[in-house]
């Protein structure tokens, strides 16, 4: 099943996948009873699945505010923040302070929303995507292997990780060529956690939405060492 997405630069390039895989989830799917790990045919269908519904989302015809209200919604039923959230923090969820969470997993869960609602207004391409298999990835998750034709170089390598929660697939992460988004991330955050202290991410996430917002797609984490400050 080949279906349509835009390429971008790989890390960039591998926020706008997520950003396409949280519009297509308008309708997570349900998992059949497993005695023997997670249902990776369920999990591979759920991604192709998720193609068509992207299509679908980025050829209708609705206001910008009604765009942004109808992604928050997909966020929530297509992914689980509240989990990523945790683990883009890492050890530093355990010594956060109630208050620092709860902040850090909000403006987490706008850093998303921002970047799906920016990335979506302008880099849908009509490049191919094929699903091709999908590999149990431990007791609970599964590894969903997907390919993106582009439009020189060869085909990009995408891997889509989804777990069951409730009995609802969701996805928990995106990697490419390898490189896994969620890693990244915590990678990015503690490093800025490491310089400035918790408070101090809080700050920079809450400056970078704030850029994307303003339509720097782009825009670096402030404090981070890949932003080169």
């Amino acid at each position: 099943m080949t279906r349509k997405v835009s390429p971008l630069p790989l890390y960039r390039w591998m926020l706008s996948v997520l950003a396409l895989a949280l519009a297509l989830c308008t309708a997570p799917q349900m998992l059949r009873a497993q005695e023997a790990g997670p249902d990776t045919e369920a999990a591979k269908s759920f991604i192709s699945e998720l193609a068509d519904r992207t299509i679908n989302v980025l050829s209708a015809n609705t206001s910008e505010s009604e765009r942004q209200t109808q992604f928050s919604t997909l966020l929530e039923e297509g992914v689980n923040t509240d989990y990523v959230s945790r683990f883009v923090l890492g050890r530093n969820w355990n010594t956060a302070t109630p208050e620092q969470r709860d902040e850090f997993r909000s403006l987490f869960k706008e850093f998303l929303l921002a970047s799906l609602t920016e990335r979506l207004s302008g880099e849908y391409n009509n490049q191919s995507f094929k699903v091709k298999n999908a590999v149990p990835a431990g007791s609970k998750d599964v590894l969903v292997r997907s390919e993106i034709q582009r439009t020189s170089g060869p085909p990009l390598q995408v891997e889509w990780r989804v777990r069951q929660f409730d009995g609802n697939w969701q996805i928990i992460d995106i990697a490419a060529e390898g490189l896994s988004l969620a890693i990244t991330q915590r990678e990015e955050y503690g490093s800025v956690v490491q310089r400035k202290g918790m408070d101090g991410l809080i700050s920079a996430l809450s400056e970078q939405v704030a850029s994307i917002k303003a339509g720097n797609t782009e825009a670096p984490l402030p404090g981070a060492e890949s932003s080169g400050s």
